[in-house]
C-alpha cells in the first residue's frame, strides 16, 4: 500500500501488546507519536506502557470476525487515519483477512494474502525457502509416531516445531520442543499427537546459539530493502528459544540471501528471516522467517536503521529515497535482562560462565528490552514475576 493522504506517522496502530510493541512505539517516541494498541492478552507488556493507550479485544483469538468488528469500531472511535503496525503474525492474518474493511480506516504495508498464509504455514516456508536456493534442515510433517521418527535415525536432538504457529498456540504456551533422547521422543510425540497433526519433525543443525544470525528487513514498494544482521549469544531456553543477548552483525552474504527470498515471495513490510551455520557442512541453513516488526527493533535504531520511522514515512506519503538507512559498523549489543539472567542461573555451568564474564558480555549495551526510565512499568511488572526465578531454582 502505498503513502495515502490524511494518514500520519502521529497516530499509530500498535496490533499485538507483546514487548515487540512497545520497543516499536519508543522508536518512533521523539516524533511525538500518539500509539492507540490492541491485543486479547491483558497481561501482556504494552498494556503497562505508558506510551500506549491499550483496548483489551472481548473475544477469543478465534473468533476472528468478532475481532476485526471491534477493532474497526476503535479505530472509528479514536478518529481513524491511523498507520497499523502489526507485531504478531496473529495479527498480520487478520489484518490480511479483512483488509478491505480495514483499509477505510488505516494505512498498512503487508504481503499479499496467499504470500502470508504461506509464511504461517511453516511446511509451505521450507519448500519456498528451497525454491529461492536456501539450504532447509531436513524435517518431515507431522503426525509422526514413534517408531517413524527413531527409524529416521536421526542424531539427537531433534525439533518438534509447529507447521501453524497460530494453531500451535491454541495447545502450547513454547514455539517448540527439542528431545535429547529416547524417552523424551516418546513422551512429546504423544502429547504433541493428541492435539495437532500440525507440526514438523526437524533434525537440529549442530552448533550453540552463536551461530544463529537474524536478518532484519523491510522490503518497500519499488524494490528497497532496508536490512540489519544480528548475531545470537544466547537464547532463553538454551538452542530453541527467545533471544536474550545479541550483538551487531553486518553480513552482506546473509543479507543477499533474505533479500532473494524476500523478493521472490513478495513480503513487503518487515520480515525477520534467521539462519543458522553449520561449521561441519559450511552452509548457512535457513531456519524461519517471521512477516511484523521484530523484538530488537529498537536496537536497530541504535544502530543507525529506525526501520518503524522508515515505514512510517513512507505510508504518510513521505519521500524516502533520499534518507540513509545503513545499519552502523561499530560493535553493540542488545539484552532482554531478566530472561539472560535466568539464561545464567540454569546454564552458567554447562558453559563455564561466571558472573564477572557474563556482565562483561552485555558490554557495549546499546539497548535492551522493556528496560527505560522513562517508560518503567513494563519491565517492574517484569520484575514482579519472580516465581519464575524460583521455579527455576527448582528445576
Amino acid at each position: 500500500m502505498a503513502g495515502r493522504a490524511g494518514f500520519s506517522m502521529h497516530k499509530v496502530l500498535l496490533l499485538g501488546l507483546f514487548d515487540t510493541a512497545v520497543a516499536t512505539a519508543r522508536c518512533l517516541k521523539p516524533s511525538g507519536a500518539r500509539f492507540v494498541g490492541m491485543d486479547f492478552d491483558s497481561g501482556l507488556a504494552g498494556f503497562s506502557s505508558r506510551l500506549i493507550k491499550p483496548y483489551l479485544i472481548p473475544c477469543a483469538p478465534d473468533d476472528e470476525r468478532q475481532a476485526a468488528g471491534f477493532m474497526i469500531d476503535t479505530i472509528r472511535e479514536e478518529g481513524g487515519s491511523f498507520i497499523a503496525i502489526p507485531t504478531s503474525d496473529q495479527f498480520v492474518r487478520l489484518l490480511s483477512r479483512y483488509r478491505e474493511e480495514f483499509g477505510r480506516h488505516a494505512a498498512f504495508l503487508i504481503p499479499p494474502h496467499e504470500s502470508i498464509e504461506m509464511i504461517i504455514r511453516r511446511e509451505q516456508q521450507f519448500e519456498a525457502a528451497s525454491r529461492a536456493g536456501l539450504s532447509v534442515p531436513e524435517y518431515v510433517p507431522g503426525p509422526v509416531e514413534y517408531e517413524e521418527a527413531l527409524a529416521l535415525q536421526w542424531p539427537f536432538p531433534i525439533a518438534v516445531k509447529p507447521s501453524d504457529i497460530i494453531e500451535w498456540k491454541r495447545h502450547f504456551s513454547n514455539k517448540g520442543f527439542v528431545v535429547y533422547d529416547e524417552n523424551e521422543l516418546r513422551r512429546v510425540l504423544h502429547e504433541v499427537n493428541a492435539f495437532t497433526s500440525a507440526y514438523l519433525l526437524q533434525r537440529v543443525v549442530p552448533g550453540d546459539t552463536s551461530h544463529n544470525f537474524e536478518v532484519n528487513s523491510l522490503y518497500l514498494p519499488g524494490g528497497r530493502i532496508t536490512q540489519h544482521t544480528i548475531r545470537k549469544l544466547r537464547q532463553y531456553p538454551d538452542l530453541f528459544g527467545t533471544a536474550t543477548c545479541i550483538e551487531n552483525f553486518p553480513h552482506k552474504q546473509l543479507e543477499d540471501m533474505a533479500a532473494g527470498f524476500i523478493r521472490a515471495n513478495e513480503l513487503y513490510g518487515f520480515t525477520n528471516l534467521e539462519f543458522k551455520y553449520s561449521v561441519e557442512n559450511q552452509v548457512y541453513y535457513y531456519i524461519e522467517t517471521n512477516i511484523r516488526a521484530w523484538l530488537q527493533v529498537n536496537f536497530s535504531k541504535s544502530m543507525g536503521v529506525n526501520f518503524v520511522r522508515l515505514y512510517c514515512d513512507h505510508l504518510s506519503g513521505k519521500p524516502v529515497e533520499g534518507q540513509k538507512y545503513a545499519a552502523s559498523q561499530k560493535k553493540g549489543k542488545w539484552v532482554d535482562f531478566l530472561p539472560d539472567v535466568l539464561f545464567w542461573i540454569r546454564y552458567r555451568k554447562k558453559y563455564g560462565l561466571s558472573l564477572p564474564a557474563f556482565l562483561r558480555s552485555w558490554l557495549p549495551l546499546r539497548s535492551s528490552n522493556l528496560f527505560s526510565f522513562s517508560d518503567p512499568w513494563p519491565f517492574l511488572r517484569e520484575l514482579k514475576l519472580r516465581r519464575r526465578l524460583r521455579n527455576l531454582f527448582r528445576s
